[in-house]
């Protein structure tokens, strides 16, 4: 069983490898009009292996390794390829998830916000990734600030991605040699680039004085890593404690979480 929860939202897999999801209606994927507090299958997809709740949409990868989003789509967080940004009520299909010539090749799906990345087979032993919706703070990793209407290949660590973790606007990868680069929003030193660093990236930077990593995960304005040495190092807002550092001080490059 999987389960994912999101912006006011949760999904989980069931029984049968159906998906059911309850919260806000733009999730539910079946046109309802009302929220919802009890689970509802969503319509229209079967053998789910994988689910990702974003603000407001949700997608979820199949079987056949094919990749699909429902929801809110101002921005094309729903990566069909439509400029449209009408809701998509039912699950609708990633547009450009390609690589090799594979179609639509997904291995795993995250979202953040406005904006979703998935693992693509790349025809070796790693993946690449690649991302669609939205793209103010550079959050695709294209090398732009455009939104993405379809699915955006991730050009610089193409074939080097075992992970991928999606932030509120920013995402990250762990690489084949073990090192995190992340990409998007940087107010409060989400990519852990570096001490001084305060601007936002459209391409992947790699996080400071990191040990070799084992995963990566995404908060809003935070991220986390376990490395191979079992400890776990944060980096970015801490208004709340979420660094686990015993401070609340914001840190910009990651600090090691302090156990008891």
């Amino acid at each position: 069983m999987l389960v994912a929860a999101g912006d006011g939202s949760t999904c989980v897999r069931r029984t049968g490898n159906r998906m059911s999801c309850w919260g806000r209606h733009q999730v539910l994927g079946n046109a309802a009009t009302v929220d919802t507090a009890t689970p509802t299958l969503v319509s229209g997809i079967s053998k789910v292996v994988d689910i990702a709740l974003g603000g407001s949409f949700a997608c979820e990868l199949d079987a056949n390794l094919r990749a699909y989003c429902w929801g809110t789509a101002g921005y094309g967080q729903t990566g069909d390829g439509s400029t449209v940004t009408l809701a998509r009520d039912y699950p609708v299909r990633v547009a450009g998830l390609t690589w090799m010539g594979s179609d639509g090749a997904s291995t795993h799906v995250v979202a953040g916000t406005y904006h979703a990345c998935s693992m693509v087979v790349a025809g070796g032993s790693y993946a690449s990734a690649m991302c669609w919706g939205h793209n103010d703070k550079g959050q695709i990793g294209d090398g732009t600030t455009t939104d993405a209407w379809s699915a955006t290949l991730v050009p610089a660590i193409a074939g080097k991605v075992v992970t991928i973790a999606a932030g509120g606007s920013h995402s990250c990868a762990l690489l084949s040699d073990s090192t995190i680069k992340c990409w998007g929003l940087n107010t409060d030193g989400e990519l852990g680039s570096g001490p001084s660093a305060t601007a936002n990236s459209s391409t992947p930077v790699a996080v400071a004085g990191l040990g070799p990593a084992l995963d990566v995960t995404a908060g809003d304005t935070h991220t986390c890593a376990l490395l191979k040495d079992r400890t776990v190092w944060c980096w970015g807002s801490n208004d709340s404690g979420q660094l686990g550092a015993k401070t609340n001080t914001i840190s910009r490059v990651p600090v090691a979480v302090t156990w008891k």
